[in-house]
């Protein structure tokens, strides 16, 4: 006989998807900020390329982390009677996923293109699949938890 699925796991599992789409949205916003900034601090402000990327890293970082803790995770970084709780636990946590994330996506690039010897491509395969998953899996459960 099979045994019937719960409303409350439909319920859980339909707001970790939601949360899982917002966390992508947010990203896609993240790096859309990080190209335009990247770009901006070269071409308007005549800054070395490394400077650059990390002036945007910087700047995508933090419209990453607003939209994370204010959008995606609110519901966890709520404070019933309180409103949002403060969000420097929350950062400094988020900081080493950022971290966690890049780590991840240096690893992979290393891997398929210097020890594989495969095409760069595969590892932006990686990057866009596995790496995302680990950081939204980091952040739900131990970021903004």
């Amino acid at each position: 006989m099979k045994k019937a699925v719960s409303s409350s796991s439909v319920a859980e599992l339909t707001r970790v998807a939601t949360q899982f789409i917002k966390f992508g949205a947010v990203g896609g916003a993240a790096t859309l900020t990080h190209v335009g900034s990247f770009t901006l601090g070269i071409e308007l402000f005549g800054l070395q390329p490394l400077v650059s990327n990390l002036a945007a890293f910087c700047v995508a970082f933090g419209v990453s982390f607003i939209g994370h803790f204010c959008w995606t995770f609110r519901d966890q970084t709520m404070v019933r009677e309180r409103g949002l709780r403060l969000p420097w636990a929350a950062f400094f946590r988020f900081a080493a996923v950022a971290g966690t994330g890049l780590a991840l996506n240096s690893l992979a690039v290393f891997l398929v293109v210097s020890q594989l010897d495969l095409h760069y491509g595969y590892a932006c395969v990686l990057m866009l699949t596995a790496v995302p998953f680990c950081t939204f899996i980091l952040s739900k459960f131990w970021a903004f938890s």
